[in-house]
């Protein structure tokens, strides 16, 4: 028979053994990324995933979580929390990553007969994706495409700086919450995509859609709400691409899904039945 005090007894065991990985991981990131220890790093941060989520839900600043838990922040084991996280409520950050560049066009489809200034906008955006020719080309403007039809800011989740402008000056004046700022002409020919979250740079990446993949999810491991000037459109890639129905911010009372977003979903599937 195991007593209460004998459970208390494993408990405090358990905590034990998990802050001692918690140390030996914090050793581990000051060494030399040649001598770390890749293998029992990738380990040892699925062991300690419910500390982590402790220190997260305590709404500690990002400089407070690095601080603790340095390789939370590194783009593997970051991916690797949120489809710990996401386990049986979501596709994982792999299937996640094809849904984006692989259905983005469907978009296109639903949107192109739209009137006015966005179907104008809609013109633009093929035109500019036809110079490239490829898929990924059409895919890397979703976000643009989905922040016009809701009515909302893509500065709110990206911005494409003069190649020359500096990492310093272009920090400045992003927001807090999670964020890509590109360097170049276009997004599409940025010459790398730098993901800041309270205006910190934690990944940078020559991929536009690893470092979608970063911010978006960002915003499920800390913890964080989709700012109001975006929140429709993440919403929409949560629902869409990731498929993903749970609950979206602790504001709202019911988890009902938006009428814009339906609206667009049942646009997307006319297009595509029709082709």
């Amino acid at each position: 028979m195991i007593t209460p005090a004998k459970q208390c007894d494993q408990r405090m065991e358990c905590e034990e053994t998990l802050n001692a990985h918690r140390l030996w991981l914090y050793q581990e990131y000051k060494k030399d990324t040649s001598h770390q220890d890749k293998s029992k790093i990738a380990n040892l941060m699925q062991t300690t995933y419910r500390l982590q989520r402790n220190v997260i839900l305590e709404k500690k600043s990002i400089s407070q979580i690095k601080e603790e838990w340095p390789f939370l922040l590194h783009e593997e084991h970051l991916l690797n929390h949120y489809n710990t996280l996401m386990e049986g409520e979501a596709i994982d950050s792999h299937e996640l990553l094809d849904a984006i560049t692989n259905r983005a066009s469907f978009i296109y489809k639903a949107l192109k007969n739209e009137k006015g200034r966005f179907k104008e906008e809609v013109i633009n955006l093929k035109q500019e994706a036809r110079r490239f020719n490829n898929k990924s080309a059409y895919a890397i403007y979703f976000l643009h495409l989905l922040t016009c039809f809701f009515k909302e800011e893509k500065q709110s989740i990206y911005e494409v700086f003069a190649e020359d402008a500096s990492m310093e000056t272009s920090l400045s004046r992003v927001p807090v919450t999670p964020f890509i700022s590109t360097f170049g002409s276009s997004l599409m020919t940025g010459r790398t995509y730098v993901v800041s979250i309270e205006r910190q740079v934690l990944f940078q990446s020559d991929s536009f859609f690893r470092s979608f993949l970063y911010l978006y999810s960002s915003y499920f491991v800390f913890d964080m709400e989709y700012p109001q000037k975006a929140k429709f459109t993440l919403e929409f890639v949560q629902r869409y691409f990731a498929k993903n129905n749970g609950p979206i911010s602790r504001k709202r009372q019911k988890n009902e899904v938006p009428s814009r977003i339906l609206k667009l979903c049942k646009m997307i599937s006319r297009a595509c039945s029709d082709h």
